[in-house]
C-alpha cells in the first residue's frame, strides 16, 4: 500500500534514533518531524513495530519469574551444550537415511518423503511470499526430486533441533487500521510474511507439538480457539447452552468478555519454555522450541520499498507463524479453568485463543456481581503474574435477564446500578463497561438472547454484498451455474454464519432471508416471475 508521509513526535527521541533519519533532511511542523522519504517511511513504521515485541516485563522483580528465569537458564545452559558438542538425537547411515528415518523412542519429530510431500501438495494457492521471494503455488508443484533433498535437509535440521536463521525472518506488511490517521506509525498494525518453506518446517515441528498436546489432554475442551475441529460455532453455542440453562433456572446471569493487550505479542517466552517443561513436554522438542522463538527479525515492506533495517523480535510470539497459536494456548492453558470455573453449575468460562469469558449465575443478582468481580480481578492477577495485560478499553459486561416487566423494582434497579470494577497494582478500581448489547466472535447479543439484531445485521450485509457484486448476478454472458456459484461463495455464507444456534428465529425473520435468497437465485438464474409464465416460479 502507498503510504505518503509519517509524523513522528519530536521528543520521540528513541523512534528517530533507531529509524536511523536524517533529522536535517526532514520537515518539521510545529513539533513533528514529517517522513517522506518511501525508505524512511518504511524504517519508522518498522521501528515503532520492533517496540510492540520489546521486553515489558509486568512481572519484574516478581518471586515466579525469578524462579522461571533461573529454571531457564539451567534448561538453556544444557541447549546450548547440546549445540556446542553437536549432540544429536539419532545418528543418520545407509541403514537409517535421512530421507526416510527409522523410528525413534519417545520422538516423532521425523517425517519421511511422502509425509511431507503430502505438506507440500496442501499448501495454498497464494502469490505472496516472504523475503525468499518464493510464493507457495511454486513450492506446491515441486518434483519429486526436490521434495527429497527438502526431506533430508528438514530431518536433519529436526536431528540436531535446529531452526534456521534465513527462516526466522519476515517481511512485514503494514496495514493501516480502519478509522485511523495514515500519517502516524500507530495506526499500522503488522501482517507477517515469513518464507513459505519455513512454513512447511513448522508443520512439521506443529505435528509433534500437536501429538503430545492431544496426547495428554493439555488443552481444555473450553478452549476453542486453534483447535482440529473445533469453530466459532462451536463456541457459540457452548455459550447459549449455558446462558439459557440459567435462564431457564429463573436465574440472571453475568457475563464479562476479557480482551487482552497484545497478547501474542507480549508472550513471555521464559514463561513458555518452564510451561512445555512443567507438562512434560520432550526436552528434543523443547529446544526446538526455544531455538525457533529466539533471535527472530523482520524488514519492513510497503508493497515497493524494503527497509534498509532488519529490526529485532526480542519477547513475544511472531505473528503469522504455524506455530504461535498452538503455543499461545500451552501458555494459557489452565487459565480457563483457574478458580474452580466450570466445576459447579454457578460459575462457567469458555476461551477463543486469548478472548476469555467468564459466566456467573444467581437468583440474587448482587451475589453473581460479587462473585464475577472476585473471578475477573483474580484472573487479571493472574495474566499479570505471566507478563499478559488486560485491554479494558475492549473488555465489556452484560447482565442476561427477563424483559424487566416480570422482574420486580430490587431486580432492575440491581440490573441499574451493575458494574465490574477491576483494581490493579495501585490499587486504583477502574470500571468494566456494561452494555446491553455486546458483539463476539460475529454474533450480536442483546441481554434478553434474542439474537434478532444478529440476523437483521447479516441480512443487510448479505444485501449489501449482492449490490456490491451486481455485475456478477446480471450479466447474461455468465452461465446461471458460475453465478450460483458465485452466489454461494459471497452471498450464503453471510447469512447462514452461525445458523446452528438461530434455532429460535422468528416465522417473519425466517421469511424475510427466504424473501432475499429467491430473489438472489432467481437473478442468478434470470428465471423472473411473469403473469404468462408459470413454469419460472421457484419453489422454496
Amino acid at each position: 500500500m502507498k503510504i505518503n508521509s509519517i509524523t513522528i513526535d519530536q521528543n520521540n527521541a528513541n523512534l528517530l534514533e533507531r529509524c536511523d533519519c536524517n533529522l536535517d533532511n526532514l520537515t518539521k511542523v510545529d513539533n513533528n518531524y514529517i517522513i517522506e522519504t518511501p525508505t524512511d517511511i518504511v524504517n519508522s513504521i518498522g521501528a515503532f513495530f520492533e517496540t510492540i515485541n520489546a521486553p515489558r516485563f509486568i512481572n519484574q522483580d516478581t518471586l515466579l519469574k525469578v524462579i522461571v528465569d533461573t529454571k531457564v537458564n539451567t534448561l538453556t545452559r544444557s541447549f546450548i551444550h547440546n549445540i556446542e558438542n553437536n549432540l544429536t538425537i539419532t545418528n543418520f547411515s545407509g541403514t537409517n537415511p535421512a530421507s526416510n528415518p527409522q523410528f525413534i523412542e519417545d520422538s516423532i519429530l521425523f517425517h519421511n518423503t511422502t509425509q511431507i510431500m503430502n505438506i507440500f501438495h496442501s499448501l495454498p494457492n497464494k502469490f505472496s511470499a516472504g523475503l525468499d521471494n518464493i510464493p507457495p503455488i511454486v513450492l506446491k508443484h515441486l518434483p519429486t526430486i526436490i521434495i527429497s533433498a527438502y526431506t533430508i535437509i528438514f530431518n536433519n535440521c529436526l536431528n540436531n533441533r535446529f531452526y534456521p536463521e534465513a527462516w526466522k525472518k519476515a517481511k512485514i506488511l503494514p496495514i493501516l487500521q480502519k478509522g485511523k490517521p495514515p500519517n502516524e506509525v500507530t495506526s499500522y498494525r503488522p501482517i507477517s510474511l515469513t518464507p513459505s518453506i519455513s512454513k512447511v518446517y513448522e508443520v512439521l515441528i506443529n505435528n509433534t507439538l500437536n501429538h503430545y498436546t492431544n496426547l495428554n489432554s493439555i488443552i481444555p475442551d473450553n478452549q476453542f480457539g486453534f483447535k482440529h475441529k473445533h469453530s466459532t460455532t462451536h463456541a457459540l453455542h457452548k455459550l447459549l447452552n449455558d446462558i439459557n440453562s440459567h435462564l431457564h433456572n429463573k436465574e440472571m446471569v453475568c457475563a464479562c468478555f476479557v480482551d487482552l493487550e497484545r497478547a501474542f505479542d507480549s508472550v513471555w517466552i521464559n514463561g513458555l519454555i518452564n510451561k512445555l517443561h512443567q507438562l512434560k513436554y520432550p526436552l528434543d522438542l523443547i529446544q526446538l522450541i526455544w531455538h525457533m522463538t529466539r533471535d527472530r527479525k523482520f524488514q519492513t515492506w510497503d508493497g515497493e520499498n524494503l527497509s534498509t533495517i532488519t529490526f529485532d523480535i526480542i519477547e513475544g510470539l511472531m505473528q503469522g507463524t504455524v506455530n504461535s497459536p498452538a503455543l499461545f494456548n500451552i501458555f494459557t492453558h489452565n487459565i480457563p479453568n483457574l478458580f474452580n470455573l466450570n466445576s459447579d453449575n454457578i460459575t462457567h468460562s469458555l476461551a477463543i485463543a486469548d478472548d476469555l469469558i467468564i459466566l456467573t449465575a444467581n437468583t440474587n443478582l448482587k451475589v453473581a456481581q460479587h462473585d464475577l468481580e472476585i473471578l475477573v480481578n483474580k484472573i487479571n492477577n493472574v495474566y499479570a503474574q505471566w507478563n499478559l495485560r488486560i485491554n479494558l478499553s475492549k473488555c465489556e459486561t452484560i447482565v442476561f435477564h427477563k424483559p424487566l416487566r416480570f422482574l420486580p423494582i430490587t431486580k432492575r434497579n440491581a440490573i441499574k446500578n451493575f458494574s465490574i470494577n477491576i483494581i490493579n497494582k495501585n490499587n486504583d478500581k477502574q470500571i468494566i463497561e456494561n452494555k446491553k448489547k455486546v458483539k463476539y466472535l460475529g454474533l450480536q447479543f442483546d441481554y434478553l438472547l434474542r439474537l434478532n439484531d444478529h440476523s437483521i445485521n447479516q441480512l443487510q450485509k448479505a444485501k449489501n454484498s449482492f449490490r456490491a457484486n451486481s455485475r456478477i448476478f446480471f450479466n447474461k454472458n455468465l452461465s446461471p451455474r458460475t453465478k450460483i456459484i458465485c452466489y454461494l461463495l459471497l452471498i450464503r455464507p453471510i447469512i447462514t454464519y452461525a445458523a446452528p444456534i438461530l434455532w429460535n428465529m422468528s416465522a417473519s425473520l425466517m421469511e424475510k432471508l427466504r424473501k432475499f435468497e429467491r430473489m438472489c437465485i432467481r437473478t442468478a438464474l434470470h428465471a423472473f416471475r411473469k403473469d404468462d409464465d408459470s413454469k419460472h416460479f421457484i419453489n422454496s
